[in-house]
């Protein structure tokens, strides 16, 4: 479909990693013997040897402990133990986007007017406003991928849900006798790309994937979910998350422009579905660009 109706190419992504305009590939994920690999099977397992390295589990960061701009240690588990650092100690930070800078902010630090809601909400410990310090750049230009899902149904389509808890027996015992068949993999089968570009020649990078099943609503044996994103060029940036519960209005998508490239993408892809055998289940493939961004 994508190669033969809507004229992609097939590539070898990793080798072709900066084409991003029709271009097709199947990902290789870090899968060695049928098992998931990455840092956990490869630096772990050299890091764990050395004298200096310790790795504690079952452990949850609450906030940094600090004097004024000095860290003295962290708070774990709901901050009813300290782990305290040796007097020349550091703390490196490494929780992504978003957990990275809620640490920060509850220790105190960041936008005051974030912090004012966390301290009410008495998430900052004892730690009192005059150690608050004042940076406004954290959580600031927060960005996601916006995710939209288009269920594809078609009678050809032979679709596979993984069922971790209770899979099919036949499938368990060859995974775990010979690390072989469906588990042995990712369930994502191909990914796809291509780019937007603007009246004032800016330009947008759009992505989509095909799972192996379908989703919610639509989870017969005939449908899998394409995943379409908007990535590199979008504009929705937020910021100002206090981390607590509730709604997150426009924190993470809130550039009109964003949603007009996921739906260009998406009207140019269902241009390509006639002869193909796919249908869209959750969205009229008949829809023009401004009933899909509506």
């Amino acid at each position: 479909w994508l190669v033969g109706n809507a004229n992609y190419t097939e590539l070898n992504i990793n080798a072709n990693s900066r084409r991003k305009t029709k271009a097709f590939g199947h990902p290789v994920y870090d899968y060695q013997n049928g098992q998931r690999s990455g840092p956990v099977i490869t630096y772990l397992q050299t890091a764990l040897t050395r004298p200096n390295f310790r790795l504690q589990s079952g452990t949850w960061v609450q906030r940094i402990v600090r004097t004024g701009n000095n860290a003295t240690g962290v708070n774990i588990n709901g901050a009813t133990s300290t782990i305290s650092l040796k007097p020349n100690g550091r703390i490196i930070l490494s929780g992504g986007a978003v957990k990275s800078p809620e640490l920060l902010m509850k220790s105190g630090i960041g936008d005051p007017a974030v912090l004012t809601t966390l301290s009410a909400a008495n998430q900052l410990g004892s730690l009192p406003f005059s150690q608050w310090i004042n940076n406004t750049a954290v959580g600031a230009g927060l960005f996601d991928n916006p995710n939209t899902f288009i269920e594809m149904f078609a009678p050809t389509i032979q679709a596979y849900n993984y069922v971790h808890e209770n899979p099919p027996q036949a499938d368990q015992d060859l995974y775990l006798t010979k690390r072989a068949g469906n588990y042995a993999f990712a369930g994502g089968s191909c990914s796809f790309w291509d780019t937007i570009i603007h009246a004032d020649g800016t330009v947008a990078g759009v992505q989509g994937g095909l799972g192996n099943a379908g989703y919610q609503d639509y989870t017969n044996a005939m449908t899998v979910t394409m995943n379409i994103y908007g990535t590199s060029g979008l504009e929705s940036t937020g910021g100002g998350l206090d981390y607590l519960p509730g709604t997150s209005g426009d924190v993470y998508y809130n550039n009109a422009q964003d949603a007009l490239d996921i739906a260009t993408f998406i009207r140019r892809l269902f241009d390509a579905l006639p002869d193909t055998g796919l249908t869209p289940s959750n969205l009229d493939p008949a829809s023009t660009v401004s009933q899909i961004v509506s």
